[in-house]
């Protein structure tokens, strides 16, 4: 075989060796494709069903905070008509009672869920179903403050704090007591007070 002969074999071999290898690389960019055109699909689905989640969970935390928002309301009605009868906390007596007192100045506002004065001193109620340790913290950190700026008429009153609600775990009862803040809790149809050692903020 002469080389010319040799070379035309050689060109003829690598042409279908290319043609070959065309044939499996087009079939593997398809598989490819087919594959990236899968994956795409699932990950549509997986998005639809995460804003699907989302949307159901954004709808729960809603109900949530609306069942607690009339607990809340629940429980300072509760106490607010309990305390009305008596205007007493520990040996104090008040004149009168203001449930759901808002402040609003400048840029501060805040409601207060249940305030009781005298000629001299009020004291601050805040009312929750469950009471926890950071409303306490945020009773003695802010609210105080908060009355002061947003009533300016009452500060050189004494302030006392008091914390009520129907459940109060033992931590948080403890906790209230050694900062000198008032206890209330429901037993059956009354209110219990603990009233012992107040500290004036």
């Amino acid at each position: 075989m002469d080389t010319i002969q040799e070379i035309r074999e050689i060109l003829k071999e690598m042409a279908e060796r290319q043609a070959i290898f065309d044939v499996k690389f087009n079939e593997q960019v398809a598989f490819i494709a087919n594959q990236q055109a899968k994956n795409d699909a699932n990950f549509n689905k997986i998005l639809g069903d995460i804003a699907k989640s989302d949307a159901k969970i954004k709808e729960a935390n809603q109900k949530k905070s609306y069942i607690e928002i009339d607990q809340c309301y629940s429980a300072t009605e509760f106490f607010y008509h309990s305390l009305n009868k008596k205007l007493v906390l520990g040996n104090m007596k008040f004149d009168s009672i203001y449930g759901n007192l808002w402040g609003h100045e400048k840029n501060i506002q805040d409601e207060f869920d249940i305030v009781m004065y005298n000629g001299n001193s009020l004291v601050i109620i805040e009312t929750k179903h469950k009471v926890h340790t950071n409303d306490i913290e945020k009773l003695v950190s802010k609210k105080v403050d908060n009355f002061r700026y947003l009533f300016p008429k009452y500060q050189n009153y004494k302030i006392y704090l008091g914390i009520a609600g129907f459940s109060i775990p033992q931590d948080v009862e403890n906790m209230a007591k050694n900062l000198g803040i008032a206890v209330l809790r429901e037993k059956g149809e009354v209110v219990q007070i603990e009233a012992k050692n107040l500290k004036v903020y």
